[in-house]
């Protein structure tokens, strides 16, 4: 029989147990934060990912493992990194456990295979299917994703969040992309002051101080062409694609070189003005002549706008990105309701808003200070993940760990249909589940033997829905609203599931240049 290194195996636990116990004093609605130092910042999270990623200073493979997994993870699905850690610790220790009374690691691994698969099939047994145009169950979601947040906060950002997502989706075709809601974190207020601006904000000033501050109606210009000639060479090699050099002979030349440039400069303003343009926001540069003649109209220029706010402002506005201005017409312009230059946390932004169909919206997130405010925004983003992710199979389960504790008696009862050492896997397997209610009730103050009972008699009652809410009681999550996606949960089994095969895979851990290496891959010359 096929048995694993005892030392790697122990390392690999003792790696592994570490991180999880990093993160379970932040799990659930109560969990505690923790300070991140970087360099002379700090940030203030109980966000899994933020804590493994920016937390962490991983000396050995094991925990890189790990760290990739809540990168990947939380790409994906947006939230469940600390589940997703706590499971694979589980996982680990069961087949530590399995190891040691005589099973062989493939058998684990088949059994744990099949265990997954059957765990999303129980999921997909008792979701519950909702309608994509509850905005209610929507909100339940969004507040129940963000943890350690008063429940006020979680009423006012849950609403902002539901508000943006509506905004999207009745302007696109099909499932929105997150991508489409811009946050913006600006310390030095309140929470109570983070609201939601249908369109986005451009984080530079206007040019001129004799420019308008507010527009009113604007008609926006979105130019990605240098104005200006000291940028002529460059918006020679923009349009064209290719290296340019302008070659200078006699002093006839320069004269001619420098009315060429005063005339085409003259040509892109003027094309501006004809267009009926108020606002402009110019990719490149432009010169302090074309600033002035265009400050003299009353047009409000903001310069070196960032590509991917150009095309933001595109989305919002309606408009065309110009590359050249030799076709340029009012067709082309894109409109706002308003567009403002104002100071916020120690800068000029210009704000877009009122737009009449955005297809991106942002949402400025405020906090009285800076750490403060960057868990705030990472609460806002799990949010309109976890929206995103219960409308992609229009399905829910209860959170509070009533779905875990449902799946563990079903398992484990199903487990007992099976023949072969693989039952055994099953069996271990239905038991990682219960470290989600047992740190649930340690967090919000409760025995975690007795809530666990006291779960699995009301789950072998008929009471699927019945877990552990924020104040510490056994409740119906569906009824109190505590509910999560589906598709979060299955997330986290499959790749729990899938990192735990890998690290019991390994029965060796070789570092270049000890002597079995040298002595297997010298080379001579």
């Amino acid at each position: 029989m096929e048995m694993k290194d005892h030392n790697t195996l122990v390392y690999i636990n003792d790696v592994v147990t570490s991180i999880s116990d990093l993160l379970s004093s932040s799990f659930g609605p109560k969990g505690a934060y923790k300070i991140i130092i970087e360099d002379k910042n700090y940030r203030l999270t109980n966000d899994g990912t933020s804590i493994i990623v920016k937390g962490l200073n991983p000396q050995n493979p094991i925990a890189w493992v790990i760290i990739d997994a809540a990168k990947s993870h939380y790409t994906n699905i947006g939230d469940g990194v600390k589940s997703l850690i706590l499971m694979i610790s589980g996982l680990l220790k069961n087949a530590k456990k399995l190891i040691g009374e005589g099973l062989s690691v493939q058998a684990i691994i088949n059994g744990y295979s099949i265990a997954s698969k059957k765990s999303c099939e129980f999921l997909d047994r008792i979701a519950l299917k909702i309608n994509e145009d509850d905005l209610n169950t929507l909100k339940n979601i969004a507040m129940t994703s963000m943890t350690g947040m008063t429940e006020q906060c979680k009423k006012l950002l849950a609403d902002i969040v539901i508000n943006a997502v509506r905004v999207i989706r009745d302007t696109t075709v099909g499932t929105f992309d997150p991508l489409n809601i811009k946050l913006y974190e600006e310390y030095g207020g309140l929470v109570e002051d983070t609201k939601l601006i249908r369109g986005v904000v451009i984080p530079r000033g206007i040019v001129r101080g004799d420019m308008p501050k507010r527009i009113v109606n604007a008609k926006i210009a979105l130019i990605d062409y240098p104005i200006g000639t000291h940028e002529f060479k460059k918006g020679l090699e923009g349009r064209t694609g290719c290296k340019a050099t302008i070659r200078i002979d006699s002093p006839l030349q320069v004269r001619s070189y420098l009315e060429e440039q005063n005339r085409l400069r003259l040509e892109i303003i003027n094309k501006i003005i004809e267009s009926g343009a108020n606002v402009v926001f110019a990719g490149r540069g432009v010169d302090p002549d074309a600033q002035r003649r265009l400050a003299d109209k009353g047009i409000l220029v903001v310069r070196n706008v960032d590509k991917e706010d150009l095309e933001l402002l595109s989305k919002v506005t309606g408009g065309r990105i110009i590359g050249s201005v030799e076709d340029m017409s009012e067709k082309d312009l894109g409109w706002a309701g308003l567009v403002e230059e104002r100071y916020i946390d120690g800068s000029y932004k210009v704000f877009v808003e009122e737009c009449r169909n955005p297809k991106c919206v942002s949402i400025i997130v405020r906090g009285g200070a800076k750490g403060i405010t960057r868990a705030y925004g990472k609460v806002v983003e799990k949010a309109i993940r976890q929206v995103k992710n219960a409308l992609l199979e229009l399905a829910v389960v209860g959170g509070g760990g009533a779905t875990e504790v449902e799946l563990f008696l079903a398992l484990n009862k199903w487990a007992q249909t099976i023949s072969g050492v693989e039952q055994y896997a099953v069996m271990k397997f239905s038991e990682a589940f219960k470290i989600i209610p047992q740190l649930l009730a340690i967090n919000t103050g409760m025995n975690p033997i007795d809530a666990l009972a006291d779960l699995v008699t009301l789950h072998s009652k008929g009471g699927t829905w019945f877990g552990i809410s924020a104040s510490g009681n056994l409740v119906n999550t569906i009824d109190l609203g505590i509910i999560e996606p589906v598709t979060l949960k299955k997330e986290v089994i499959r790749s729990s599931t899938a990192v735990s095969i890998s690290l019991l895979r390994i029965n060796k851990i070789i570092k270049k240049g000890n002597e079995l290496f040298k002595q297997f891959f010298r080379v001579k010359f």
